[in-house]
């Protein structure tokens, strides 16, 4: 199978993360380093002062000064706390980007160079993690690498987490920054690529599939489902394959041209704002 990255946004996403934490520690640093050299030369004109004072007789003064010079080097500044991680962020982005590692690995074991792989696919309603596209149609594919029990019924998705007493320990929706659930998120942008497609003489249905890929990931109640989502690896890779045979190699290449195309367009203009 071949893997095309059209872009990596978990990737990227972690990376302008610590490009940001980096940055704030820089200014940290430089901040620190002004107010440290600000009060070295404090400190400096008061021990002069003092000298000064001392070497001409003025005791009184002399004292005054030395009061100073003992009240600066006790209040020599302290460096500040490093800028707040959040770790939170981290690990859900390292998560994403194991999650889709994980099912890379998995379709490349099975699917060989008449399959290619399309990673990170962005259109103005969104993000497709990968489209998998091959002789038995493209399928869109939306990970999520989430620890826990999920349940779905239509588009509303959510979560709950046991301890392994059998106690929930959490619970809530599973959505995205619009607070659309995994399906929603992977349907909007699938719709919109199909009309591209179409407008391109190119009538394509995308399978939409949602994988969970925690090993400890297991999917409760499932109803009034929008589109196929499974904990079970072998089910993606037979849904994949028992699919009806559609495209020659033509119309694969064909295909995904166009998509490559149409990413290209998008990100471009995300670029441009």
């Amino acid at each position: 199978m071949r893997i095309v990255e059209l872009s990596n946004h978990p990737a990227a996403m972690r990376s302008a993360q610590q490009e940001r934490y980096a940055q704030a520690e820089q200014s940290r640093q430089v901040a620190y380093d002004q107010e440290l050299a600000a009060h070295e030369a404090s400190l400096q004109e008061a021990i002069r002062a003092s000298q000064d004072a001392r070497a001409d007789g003025h005791w009184l003064t002399w004292l005054r000064r030395r009061w100073t010079v003992r009240t600066l080097q006790r209040r020599k500044p302290h460096a500040p706390p490093p800028p707040s991680w959040d770790s939170d962020e981290e690990a859900i982005l390292a998560a994403g980007i194991q999650g889709e590692r994980t099912v890379l690995e998995q379709l490349g074991r099975v699917f060989d160079d008449a399959w290619v792989d399309l990673c990170g696919y962005k259109n103005r309603c969104g993000e497709i993690d990968q489209l998998l596209l091959g002789p038995t149609g493209l399928f869109g594919i939306e990970i999520k690498h989430r620890n826990g029990v999920v349940y779905c019924d239509g588009d509303d998705w959510w979560l709950e987490k046991y301890d392994r007493y059998g106690n929930r320990v959490e619970q809530g929706p599973i959505t995205d920054r619009r607070g659309r659930s995994p399906s929603v998120q992977l349907t909007e942008p699938a719709h919109e690529l199909e009309a591209f497609l179409a407008r391109r003489d190119q009538p394509v249905r995308i399978t939409p599939i949602v994988v969970l890929t925690h090993p400890r990931s297991q999917l409760g109640s499932a109803d009034n489902l929008t589109v196929h989502v499974t904990a079970d690896p072998g089910y993606l890779t037979a849904l994949v394959r028992q699919a009806p045979h559609q495209f020659d190699a033509a119309r694969c290449a064909q295909i995904e041209r166009l998509i490559r195309k149409d990413h290209a367009f998008h990100d471009r203009g995300r670029r441009r704002r």
